[in-house]
């Protein structure tokens, strides 16, 4: 799954209530969508708004076999950082942050 297609899944996943979160020690730090300080439409725009240059994949660092979706987009001068996974059809947020 390439940048376009990854930006569309995760953008469908957020509209359509198709996400979650990883559990994380710091969970309201790094993920501001689970501690809902952002909303999933914010989310949703921030990724609208990244471009090719703004994204990585990488394997997951506990689960080589899964594939995160790096997004660095900015908005408002501020530089957002996501990161997410899909297990099966859903959306697996592990960041969201500033």
């Amino acid at each position: 799954m390439g940048f376009k297609d990854a930006r569309a899944s995760v953008v469908a996943a957020l509209r359509s209530g198709q996400y979650q979160h990883e559990e994380r020690e710091d969970g309201d730090e790094k993920n501001l969508l689970d501690a809902r300080e952002v909303t999933p439409d914010f989310v949703a725009t921030l990724l609208l708004r990244c471009s090719g240059d703004q994204y990585q994949a990488r394997q997951h660092h506990a689960d080589p076999g899964l594939l995160c979706h790096i997004f660095r987009p900015q908005l408002w001068g501020e530089r957002w950082y996501i990161k997410v996974y899909f297990q099966s059809s859903v959306a697996v947020f592990i960041s969201v942050h500033r």
